[in-house]
């Protein structure tokens, strides 16, 4: 497969494409919703479109480097959580306890 027929695979503005993302989401896509989340994903690609048009020359990526001072964000605060039902729901692999990853670091 050529890298431009790759690239039309994973647009998700083809049909193709748009279950390709769906399926990385772990979503099941109805045929019928196909029109309604390429229109949406047609706009979010525009806006990164128009955020790859902003001049950031000399702006830092760091948020450490940002010109507010931190006592601006917010405090952290303890707030409800989902229930763990519904935080496991769409997980892939998981126990009673939480989320089952694969082993990253051998012994």
């Amino acid at each position: 497969m050529s890298s431009a027929e790759r690239d039309l695979t994973h647009d998700p503005r083809t049909d193709a494409g748009l279950d390709h993302v769906a399926r990385l989401a772990r979503l099941e896509l109805e045929p019928g919703q196909h029109d309604a989340i390429r229109a949406h994903m047609e706009r979010v690609l525009g806006w990164v479109e128009a955020l790859e048009q902003v001049d950031v020359e000399g702006v830092s990526a760091n948020l450490h480097d940002a010109p507010w001072p931190s006592e601006r964000l917010r405090a952290d605060e303890v707030r409800p959580s989902l229930p763990r039902e519904a935080a496991l729901r769409n997980a892939p692999l998981a126990d009673e306890v939480g989320f089952v990853l694969p082993r990253v670091v051998s012994e």
